[in-house]
């Protein structure tokens, strides 16, 4: 009611006020547009009568029985009556106002099947004293046709009335700003309508038309002027694509392009896998896509989808797991109303008081019913109240009852506001973030890919009731999400990502607040290191009766790095290599592959390869004043002082190294390196190097080509007193995915390809997936200054590394311990 939502303005210190209440409610469940039941002025005495069983009154509460479709219903406004119902207008277009403020939506309920004049024998109230036959389907004696089950229904396809209703339509747009209408019982919207006549119709006579009152219509004139109204046809228009006469139009609606449908086929899809039904994994599946097998034959798109569990007529969420059959009692009809149909289970014990073991399964099939909801492509739709377990006692048929089984029950709000409110408000707001989760088309394989216990391989037989599939999203990466609806708990393989991990998020077997690993929880790392040990191995346990949602993050405790090996000007017999020695092998399928290190043994091993060179530098001194000096060879050309990082090190041989007995050539002209950014591709650990003065290093710098996938540059810029600052190019990084490393190279694909670049065995060729880079002594010597300045690790291609890091002294970085170092 309107007086529940707006308050009275009459003094500006209530304005304040303006900010609470509903809509502030519904912001923070993350709801952006709302469906109001029936606002048109209606006959809430229509069944009015004493009901023994509650010791009260029934009156018409949901509102489905019109009597004026211009005006707003007066009692639920807090003005009422006053000034001639204008107050109740302006407290409607309030409303209106308000819910836009918040980016809120505001769809009309509308009843436009039938009014509350009833059958033959019912109340003149307005449109039987207009024209009977024209707004009402009679048949030859009178009698009135009954489509909508309410004792009459409207004419909607006859001129006058179909005009009639456009009119209403345009006004509620135009005067009160609504953003469109959902259609109850729309298929009579496309019957025709009684005394049929094409000419008056369509302006000729059709061939062969037939056409009996109620048949229904391919092209339904009503359903035409809507959708191709200039104002209509910009407003959303929802159709219930089904009435009590059989006329089940879901997915054969006509919509020319602009009509969605409450997906009752949805519905009842989910409600049969959920509890656990056999012969249903691949309707379900369908439904997690938007219901393709429905509507992407005519054009439409996930959109025109209205997905949802429950609504006013039905039971409520918390009653679909807590009870079997109806129990309409309190209606006084002997408990005959309502649909015996719902696809419901008690999940073992019928009614609210059950054990505490089937009070948990309960919950965690709320949580499945609403989390399917959430991760479904199309429109979610969630009933008043099941966002905090509202109940009506098992009651699937409310209609008569102005009491608190229709009521919203803020008190029960607020004791779940710990429980199953949170849980829906936080996977609300993570659909919202999810670009994945919201598309405008159906998703293909590029996108989407199914699996079952084990990866890529789905079970559609009769007898699965687990469904799973990863979902490529923008935003978050990529999603695992699974639904395990067998009474038997399985452990799940999940899908190798190698240099990530799945991480998860979403778990409708645990316990609030465990159930959305939101980073507000308390031990949250605690709760997911828990899995730690399954995630490690590619799995993850799921109970019976429950799903998941799991996210590919980065693996924090392995850093994606090239480890260049830091090989110097080695004495001869002497092996100080540092420990960890890779070599690289790129597969000619997977041309992009990456080595993970763990971060804290790449800090070890750069601070053991900078102490091994400095002691180096100090040994080739030496052997150089002693003229014996012995170098590993490079190509005959580049035969200088320089420094070699290598990809591929393996043991020194005699071959590897030739002898110099003459002294050391002279060094060249002093150079002044004054800002040099030596930067790893992204995704690689990005080391920041800054030199300032080292004139009295020999410098050379050595580069040798090799293939480049995706590459960055590392350059440094050099500055003489004679010539301008130039950059030079160090050397381009090959791009690198994931991929086993061999143990040694292949010497079969070795030698193919050193056949293909025609090169002989001692020519300088290195096998182009080997990586090699020469840098002078001056970038590993640390002697004369702090030369690290930092360490970035990135992990996607929208970062890059910080150029604006503090200074680190090389003593501090031996002396991080891991914490620091991944800070």
């Amino acid at each position: 009611r309107l007086d529940e939502w707006i308050l009275d303005l009459e003094d500006e210190e209530d304005e304040d006020l303006m900010d609470l209440g509903f809509c502030v409610f519904l912001e923070e469940l993350g709801v952006n547009c709302i469906e109001l039941m029936p606002c048109h002025e209606f006959n809430e005495l229509e069944y009015f009568s004493y009901n023994p069983v509650l010791g009260d009154y029934r009156l018409n509460y949901w509102g489905y029985s019109t009597i004026n479709y211009f005006s707003p219903m007066l009692r639920y406004a807090s003005a009422g009556a006053r000034n001639c119902g204008l107050d109740a207008i302006n407290e409607f277009k309030q409303l209106v106002k308000e819910a836009h403020k918040r980016g809120i939506e505001v769809l009309m309920d509308v009843v436009f099947n039938h009014t509350a004049e009833g059958n033959e024998h019912g109340p003149i109230l307005s449109f039987r004293g207009v024209d009977n036959s024209v707004f009402y389907m009679l048949a030859p004696k009178g009698e009135f046709y009954n489509y909508s089950g309410c004792g009459n229904t409207f004419n909607c396809n006859h001129p006058v009335v179909r005009q009639f209703i456009v009119d209403s339509l345009r006004y509620w747009v135009t005067e009160m700003h609504v953003d469109g209408f959902r259609f109850d019982l729309a298929s009579i919207m496309t019957r025709g309508s009684s005394a049929w006549d094409a000419v008056n119709v369509y302006g000729n006579q059709l061939e062969d038309d037939s056409m009996t009152t109620g048949s229904p219509l391919n092209s339904p004139p009503l359903i035409d002027m809507i959708s191709n109204d200039p104002i209509l046809r910009g407003v959303k228009l929802i159709a219930e694509a089904w009435d009590c006469g059989g006329l089940y139009l879901v997915g054969a609606f006509p919509h020319w392009g602009v009509w969605s449908e409450w997906n009752g086929k949805y519905r009842d899809t989910v409600r049969q896998f959920i509890k656990g039904t056999d012969g249903f994994s691949g309707a379900f599946a369908e439904c997690l896509c938007g219901s393709p097998n429905i509507y992407q034959e005519g054009g439409r798109k996930p959109w025109n989808s209205i997905n949802f569990i429950c609504a006013h007529d039905g039971f409520t969420l918390a009653d679909l797991v807590t009870y079997n059959d109806k129990h309409n009692i309190a209606n006084g009809e002997d408990n005959k109303d309502g649909d015996s149909h719902n696809n419901s289970w008690n999940c073992g014990q019928e009614g609210e008081f059950a054990s505490i073991s089937v009070k948990r399964l309960r919950k965690r099939q709320m949580r499945n019913f609403f989390l399917c909801l959430m991760v479904s492509q199309g429109v979610p739709m969630i009933h008043m109240g099941d966002e905090y377990g509202h109940t009506k006692g098992g009651n699937n048929n409310t209609y008569c009852h102005d009491n608190h089984m229709n009521y919203f029950q803020w008190d029960k709000k607020e004791e779940s506001s710990s429980d199953f409110f949170r849980f829906c408000r936080l996977i609300t707001n993570f659909r919202h973030e999810c670009e994945a989760l919201g598309l405008n088309d159906f998703p293909t394989a590029k996108r989407l890919q199914w699996h079952g216990y084990v990866p890529e391989t789905p079970d559609w037989s009769e007898t699965s009731r687990f469904v799973a599939l990863t979902l490529t999203d923008s935003i978050k990466g990529e999603l695992y999400i699974a639904f395990n609806t067998s009474h038997l708990p399985v452990t799940i393989t999940l899908p190798e990502r190698p240099g990530y991990k799945w991480e998860p998020l979403v778990d409708t077997s645990k316990p609030a607040p465990f159930d959305f690993l939101s980073h507000d929880v308390p031990n949250r790392e605690i709760a997911i290191k828990q899995f730690a040990h399954f995630l490690d191995a590619n799995l993850y346990p799921m109970l019976s009766y429950s799903s998941i949602i799991l996210l590919l993050t980065p693996d924090q405790s392995l850093c994606k790095v090239y480890t260049y090996r830091l090989r110097s000007m080695e004495i001869e017999k002497v092996d100080q290599q540092p420990k960890k020695q890779i070599r690289r092998r790129l597969h000619s399928s997977k041309p992009y592959q990456e080595r993970l290190m763990n971060m804290a043994e790449a800090r070890r091993e750069i601070a053991t390869a900078l102490k091994f060179h400095r002691a180096s530098m100090k040994q080739h001194e030496a052997a150089a004043a002693a003229g014996n000096y012995y170098i590993q060879s490079p190509p005959l050309e580049q035969r200088s002082n320089f420094v070699h990082y290598h990809s591929t090190p393996t043991a020194p041989t005699d071959n590897n190294y030739w002898s110099m007995s003459t002294p050391v050539p002279p060094p060249p002209p002093p150079l002044n390196y004054e800002n040099l950014n030596l930067v790893l591709p992204n995704q690689t650990l990005g080391l920041n190097l800054s030199f300032k003065d080292f004139n009295n290093f020999n410098t050379r710098i050595y580069h040798t080509p090799m293939p480049v996938y995706r590459s960055a540059s590392a350059s440094c810029s050099t500055t003489t007193s004679s010539s301008p600052s130039k950059q030079v190019a160090v050397a381009n990084f090959p791009r690198l995915t994931h991929g086993g490393f061999p143990n040694d190279m292949d010497d079969e694909h070795h030698q193919e390809d050193r056949k293909a670049a025609n090169c002989d065995e001692d020519d300088g060729y290195h096998h182009p997936y080997e990586q090699v880079m020469e840098f002078p002594p001056w970038l590993i010597n640390s002697n004369e200054t702090s030369c690290f300045q930092g360490f970035d690790h990135h992990f996607s291609d929208e970062y890059s590394p910080d150029p604006a890091l503090p200074c680190m002294d090389i003593g501090e970085i031996e002396g991080m311990d891991d914490g620091e170092w991944l800070a």
